[in-house]
């Protein structure tokens, strides 16, 4: 594999991903072949800090997440963020295989991450897809993407079972306040079969509207 991997392990203090330079191209949806062009587009977003802030930035091709990033490819240096707004570059076809699993990363050469000046400033991309690619990834690497994958499943899994928690106890909650209605219903004194039928519907329209605000 022709690239220089450099794993940086962030998890422990990771910069946070700020406002400012806003990555108009590559998006979810750019597929770029290898040994083609790809072109990194970006525009000022109008929130602090500004591209006159970011100043000059190194932008290059990476895998993994924000917290743990492998550089594949420098695509350029020293590119002036506020005056330039466009790069092309050439995708090297070995810096990996097939997949969904690139992203841009843009880093100011002088602006501190304002909320950890341990780190630079950074921005991201969207994740995009690289095809006819030669490469593979190395063992490290492939274990990476792995405990990335593992844990936006885990995360997806813990989110559908709040949710059907969540959808389960609002029925629990409907199905007895439409029983409660009914039995006031029974109870009070009614002059016909339209005094019962108006609380019994009232609770069963309160339940699909708990059951669409979910």
């Amino acid at each position: 594999m022709k690239f220089a991997a450099a794993a940086l392990a962030l998890v422990a203090a990771a910069p946070s991903v700020l406002a400012g330079v806003y990555i108009t191209n590559p998006v979810e949806s750019t597929t770029v072949n290898g040994g083609s062009t790809i072109t990194v587009k970006w525009e000022d977003n109008g929130e602090k800090p500004t591209l006159k802030d970011v100043g000059l930035i190194d932008i290059a091709i990476f895998t993994g997440s924000v917290q743990q990033q492998t550089l594949l490819q420098t695509l350029q240096t020293n590119v002036n963020a506020e005056t330039v707004g466009e790069v092309q570059a050439t995708v090297d076809p070995s810096i990996g295989p097939n997949g969904n699993v690139y992203f841009i990363r843009f880093q100011s050469k002088s602006l501190k991450d304002p909320e950890n000046d341990q780190y630079q400033y950074q921005a991201y991309s969207a994740k995009f897809t690289l095809n006819n690619m030669s490469g593979e990834f190395s063992d490290e690497v492939k274990k990476q993407l792995a405990d990335i994958a593992a844990a936006e499943s885990t995360s997806a899994a813990s989110a559908s079972k709040t949710a059907a928690a969540t959808k389960s106890s609002s029925t629990a909650a409907s199905t007895t306040k439409a029983d409660a209605a009914a039995a006031n219903a029974t109870e009070s004194p009614t002059s016909g079969a339209g005094s019962l039928a108006l609380p019994a519907f009232g609770a069963v329209f309160a339940g699909v509207l708990a059951v669409l605000a979910l």
